[in-house]
């Protein structure tokens, strides 16, 4: 009865949040082998998958290759300008003014799963292979070889490397100094024993806390001077962590996605949503009302068992951007056409459109006298979900259409 009631909880709960599958039968995303997600500072998504990355931006798909390669693309992650791609074949590569850099590929550092800036902007990778190495500008110079199981690279705010495995532990790398904190300590009171064995992901909060999503021990926090286990709902594995700015975790596991805040939990899985996939292996917050996952990829096994990406969406607040255009978009979900409503907030020269999931632009209209509402006829819409742009000046809002038989 208590695990009835708690699943209703979680049910009534996903219902004020929308989920948008987005896969190579509706989109032009490169594959539904997605492996990792970032978002850069204009707002694109990019999206790793074993065929090239994907961006996507005003709606639309890119899709590029590293250097010309189609290289499977085992991490992406954004600093300032630039993109880093961590490929399974060819090292690491910088994206940055349309051109790619290489960093010498052709060494053992293919297969690049981890990658940092520390102090002086220097630059740290970690493959698949074990070896934490740090480039001097011309070529890399290993630190550490191997760690076993390797995980992840973590830049802190204070500059510190963190370096997670799923057998040995962790270890801090600061300015040449390497600290193991290590498992399989007999005396779990020494100051360097954490206590969990298969450590996945990590994230900083806004109180300098550390939080490690593990295989074994669910999630793990680090107040830098003791270790804190908090169990996920049924032993959940953390394969990835984002965090908002009110400290909300987002997680994404192998029984879907997780929210924890304040001892409270928010499950969307497979059985209470539209998630079409319990295995989340990347998440990713544009903002507190909008995030974004990965789902169903494994490459231990064939298939890769890849469902694409999902975007879930505060319904309760929608997706404004900015609040100096006050707006209503009725009936949502609709049978036949919507007003969209500026409630007297309207600012003349404001162009609207709507394009569906794949970016094909349907209908456009710029609004050049004072208007308190507008009227759209979506009579030959078939079913579905439309997306539709309100855009002044730099004010844009981005909305979603649901059009029902």
């Amino acid at each position: 009865m208590i695990i009835t009631l708690l699943s209703m909880i979680n049910l009534l709960h996903s219902q004020s949040w929308n989920i948008d599958v987005i896969n190579t039968s509706n989109s032009q995303i490169p594959s539904n082998n997605a492996s990792s997600l970032a978002l850069d500072k204009k707002g694109q998504l990019w999206v790793g998958t074993t065929n090239g990355i994907g961006r996507f931006s005003n709606n639309l798909w890119t899709k590029l290759l590293v250097n010309n390669y189609i290289d499977e693309i085992l991490n992406v992650w954004v600093t300032g300008d630039s993109i880093w791609i961590g490929t399974e074949y060819n090292g690491l590569w910088r994206f940055s003014n349309n051109t790619w850099t290489n960093y010498d590929p052709n060494t053992i550092g293919n297969g690049i799963i981890g990658f940092a800036i520390g102090r002086n902007d220097t630059i740290f990778r970690l493959d698949k292979f074990g070896s934490f190495d740090k480039w001097t500008g011309s070529s890399w110079t290993e630190i550490i070889w191997f760690v076993d199981h390797e995980r992840f690279l973590f830049s802190d705010s204070k500059k510190n490397i963190w370096v997670g495995s799923g057998n040995i532990g962790l270890y801090k790398y600061n300015n040449g100094s390497l600290y193991q904190f290590k498992n399989n300590l007999i005396d779990t009171t020494a100051a360097n024993y954490i206590p969990a064995y298969d450590l996945k992901c990590i994230v900083e909060d806004s109180d300098s806390n550390l939080w490690i999503g593990t295989g074994d021990k669910g999630l793990l926090k680090f107040n830098g001077d003791k270790w804190e286990i908090v169990p996920t709902p049924s032993n959940a594995k953390v394969l990835d962590i984002d965090i908002d700015k009110s400290n909300k975790l987002w997680l994404a596991t192998d029984k879907g996605i997780m929210r924890y805040c304040n001892e409270e939990w928010l499950i969307f899985n497979a059985s209470n949503s539209s998630l079409p996939n319990d295995r989340v292996v990347s998440i990713l917050l544009e903002n507190d009302n909008k995030i974004w996952a990965a789902v169903g990829y494994n490459d231990l096994y064939s298939p890769q068992g890849g469902k694409g990406i999902v975007c879930l969406t505060n319904e309760l607040t929608g997706i404004k951007t900015n609040s100096l255009i006050d707006y209503r978009i009725y009936p949502n979900p609709t049978t036949s056409s919507i007003t969209v409503d500026f409630n007297n907030t309207f600012i003349n020269d404001t162009k609207v459109s709507i394009t569906n999931l794949n970016g094909n632009l349907l209908y456009f209209y710029c609004i050049n006298n004072t208007i308190s509402t507008l009227g759209i006829d979506l009579n030959d819409y078939p079913k579905g979900i439309y997306l539709i742009k309100i855009h002044s000046d730099d004010i844009i809002i981005n909305d979603k259409i649901i059009k029902v038989d």
